[in-house]
C-alpha cells in the first residue's frame, strides 16, 4: 500500500487529506479540517503539533496546495529560444504580472503547451512570491514534516481539465465563495472569484441561479482579454447541483457535468476540498505534477525541422564512415602491396648480387642479366615518395590517402583549406609543382579538384602521377 498525504492551506483552514493505492484500487480514508487564527508561521506549527504523532499514517512526506490571492497564472507566448532563456523569458513575464519586485522573489513552475505553426512556443505558468511561502514553510521545518511537493489551488483544480477540449472552465466551492478557472490545455490561465454568501443555505437551485448571472458576466471579462469562449464546464462536488441546476448554468457551453471520482470517499461532515481531490487523483495515477519547490524547466521537444536535420546529418555520418571503411580497405591494399613488392626487391637485389658475382672483375662491360633487368624495373622510391610528399605539405593540404601499386597510376586524395578561395588554390598550386617536380614521377593527367559544398575556402583534390620509366 502506498500513502499519499495533501494538506492545503485556504481561507485561514488547514486541510489534511490521506489517501492510498492498494494495487489497483485507491481509498481516501480521512480528512479533518483545522482552523487558523492567521495563516502565519506560528499558526500553523501549532495545528501541525497538535495533529499527534504519525498524522501521515505512514506517507514519506506531505504535498501542500496553498489557496492565495497573491497566485499568478498565465500562457505567454515566446519565440523560439533555449530553455534557459525560456525560464527567464517567463520568469519576468510572472514579474511584470505580478507584485514582486524580482524574479528572484517567485517560485515559478513553467511548462511548455504547445508550438504554434509559426514556430513560436506556448509557455503556462504558475508563479506564488517566496513571501507567501516562506512562513509555511518554516512551519513544517519546525514540526518535522518532510515536504515532498507544493501547488496552487488553481493548478491543482486545472488537472480536471486536462482531458477536455482546449479551453476549459472548472468551478469549486467552499466556504460561501466560487473560484472560476479558466483553463487552456490544462493548465490554468486566468482565475476569477464570487462571493455566494449566504447562498449556500438556499439550496442547490439559488446557487446555480446565482452563477447563472456571474458566469456570463465571466465570459465578457474572458472575451475582453482576449481569450476564447470557454465550450466546457466542470463543477466541483461542493455545490451539491442536480440535473436541473446544471441544465441552468449550460448556456452556449458544449459539455457540462459534475467532476467523477473512481474510488471511495470517507463520509462525514467534513469531505476533502476539489484541488485536493485532483492532487490525490494525479498521485494515485503516479502522474507527478510540476512543483513550484523544484527548479523551473521547460522541456521543449524538437521541431519536425531539427529532426530531419539531425536525420540528414545522421545519413552523412554514415555515408562518411562507410566511405571511411572503403578508404581504410584501400590503405590496407596499397600497404600489403608495399611490403609484397619490397620482398620481391630484396629477393631480386640478392640474385642480382650472386649474377655480379659470377662477372669476370676485369670485364671493362658488365651485361646485366635478365631477372637483374626485371629487378630494376620493379623498384620503386616508396620511403622517399612518403617523405617528400609529406614534406611538400603544408599546413592547409591535408593528405587523405595515396594508392600506388608497382605498375599502376599513383593516386593522392586530400583536402586544401585556405581563408579565402584564392589563397586555397595558390597552396594547391605549389603542392601539385612541387608533387611534379620529383624525378621519379611524371604527370598522369586526370586531375579533378572539387569544392566542398558550401565552403568555398575548402577543395577536394584527386591528383594522378605515374612512376617514371626513363
Amino acid at each position: 500500500m502506498k500513502t499519499h498525504a495533501v494538506i492545503e492551506i485556504e481561507e485561514r483552514n488547514l486541510t489534511l487529506t490521506i489517501g492510498a493505492t492498494t494495487g489497483d484500487a485507491a481509498r481516501v480514508f480521512s480528512c479533518d479540517r483545522f482552523p487558523l487564527a492567521e495563516v502565519n508561521q506560528e499558526s500553523i506549527t501549532r495545528v501541525l503539533r497538535a495533529l499527534g504523532t504519525d498524522p501521515l499514517r505512514g506517507a514519506l512526506g506531505v504535498h501542500v496546495v496553498v489557496g492565495d490571492r497573491r497566485a499568478t497564472h498565465f500562457v505567454a507566448t515566446a519565440p523560439t529560444m533555449p530553455e534557459r532563456d525560456l525560464v527567464r523569458f517567463v520568469g519576468r513575464e510572472a514579474v511584470r504580472l505580478s507584485s514582486v519586485a524580482s524574479a528572484e522573489g517567485l517560485l515559478l513552475a513553467p511548462r511548455l503547451l504547445r508550438r504554434l505553426p509559426d514556430g513560436r512556443l506556448q509557455i503556462a505558468a504558475t508563479a506564488l512570491p517566496r513571501a507567501v511561502w516562506q512562513p509555511i514553510e518554516r512551519a513544517f521545518e519546525a514540526s518535522g514534516m518532510e515536504v515532498l511537493s507544493l501547488h496552487t489551488t488553481e493548478s491543482c483544480l486545472a488537472l480536471a481539465a486536462a482531458e477536455h477540449d482546449e479551453y476549459t472552465a472548472v468551478l469549486a466551492y467552499g466556504d460561501g465563495r466560487a473560484r472560476f478557472v479558466y483553463c487552456d490545455g490544462g493548465a490554468p490561465a486566468q482565475v476569477r472569484r464570487f462571493i455566494l454568501g449566504g447562498m449556500s443555505d438556499a439550496g442547490a437551485m439559488a446557487l446555480a441561479a446565482q452563477l447563472a448571472i456571474e458566469l456570463p458576466r465571466t465570459y465578457d471579462w474572458l472575451r475582453e482579454q482576449g481569450h476564447p469562449e470557454p465550450k466546457a464546464l466542470i463543477v466541483g462536488r461542493g455545490f451539491g447541483f442536480d440535473e436541473d441546476s446544471l441544465e441552468l448554468l449550460r448556456g452556449d457551453l458544449d459539455n457540462i457535468g459534475e467532476a467523477e471520482f473512481e474510488w471511495e470517499l470517507p463520509d462525514g461532515p467534513t469531505g476533502p476540498r476539489f484541488a485536493t481531490l485532483m492532487l490525490l487523483a494525479a498521485l494515485f495515477r503516479e502522474q507527478p505534477q510540476p512543483s513550484l519547490l523544484a527548479e523551473p524547466t521547460v522541456r521543449v521537444p524538437w521541431s519536425r525541422r531539427r529532426v530531419a536535420g539531425i536525420a540528414a546529418i545522421a545519413a552523412v555520418g554514415l555515408a562518411l564512415g562507410f566511405a571511411g571503411v572503403v578508404n581504410a580497405r584501400r590503405t590496407v591494399d596499397a600497404s600489403d602491396e608495399l611490403v609484397r613488392v619490397e620482398s620481391d626487391c630484396v629477393q631480386l637485389e640478392q640474385q642480382a648480387a650472386l649474377a655480379e658475382a659470377r662477372v669476370a672483375p676485369a670485364a671493362d662491360v658488365v651485361e646485366l642479366e635478365p631477372q637483374l633487368e626485371l629487378a630494376l624495373s620493379m623498384r620503386r622510391p616508396v620511403s622517399r615518395l612518403l617523405a617528400e610528399l609529406s614534406n611538400s605539405a603544408s599546413d592547409a593540404i591535408h593528405v587523405e590517402s595515396l594508392q600506388f601499386a608497382s605498375t599502376a597510376k599513383l593516386t593522392v586524395a586530400g583536402l586544401v583549406r585556405g581563408e579565402t578561395r584564392q589563397q586555397a588554390l595558390a597552396e594547391l598550386a605549389r603542392f601539385v609543382a612541387g608533387l611534379r617536380a620529383l624525378p621519379y614521377l611524371e604527370a598522369g593527367g586526370q586531375d579533378e579538384v572539387k569544392e566542398v559544398p558550401g565552403k568555398p575556402e575548402c577543395l577536394r583534390f584527386v591528383l594522378d602521377v605515374a612512376w617514371r620509366n626513363s
